[in-house]
C-alpha cells in the first residue's frame, strides 16, 4: 500500500525505527508512555489481524534471529501476539528509547513485515 496517514512518531530514534513505532494520532491526550504502548500494542493488532496467515509466516520467519517472535507465534493465541511484542524481552531495548516527544507527520501504511524488517 502506498496510503500515508498521519501518526504520532517518536523523536530519538533512527528515522526508519522511529517510523516503524509511529501509532494513532493521540489528539488532544497527551502522549505517556503507557497511552504510547496501549497504541502501539493497537497498530500491531491491527496489522496481525489484517493478514493472520502473512503475520504467522513473519514471526516464524524470525526463528533464528528474532527467536522471541518465533516463540510468540508458537505459544500464544493470534490475539495475545500484538500485546506479547509489545511487552516482550526483544522490543524492549527499542521502545526504552521511546519518550513522549514526538511529531505529527504523515507516513506511509505499513505491513507487518515493513514494521518488524525496519526494527530489526
Amino acid at each position: 500500500m502506498n496510503n500515508s496517514k498521519k501518526v504520532w512518531v517518536p523523536k530519538g530514534l533512527p528515522r526508519n525505527q522511529a517510523q516503524a513505532l509511529s501509532v494513532q494520532n493521540p489528539g488532544s491526550k497527551p502522549m505517556t508512555l503507557d497511552l504510547y504502548r496501549h497504541l502501539l500494542a493497537a497498530k500491531l493488532s491491527s496489522l496481525i489481524q489484517a493478514d493472520p496467515q502473512e503475520a504467522l509466516g513473519v514471526m516464524e520467519m524470525s526463528m533464528e534471529e528474532l527467536p522471541e517472535l518465533y516463540s510468540i507465534a508458537q505459544q500464544q493465541p493470534v490475539r495475545e501476539w500484538a500485546s506479547a511484542i509489545v511487552w516482550g524481552d526483544t522490543l524492549m531495548p527499542i521502545l526504552a528509547q521511546v519518550t513522549t516527544q514526538g511529531t505529527v507527520e504523515s507516513v506511509p501504511e505499513q505491513s507487518l513485515r515493513q514494521v518488524i524488517e525496519a526494527l530489526f
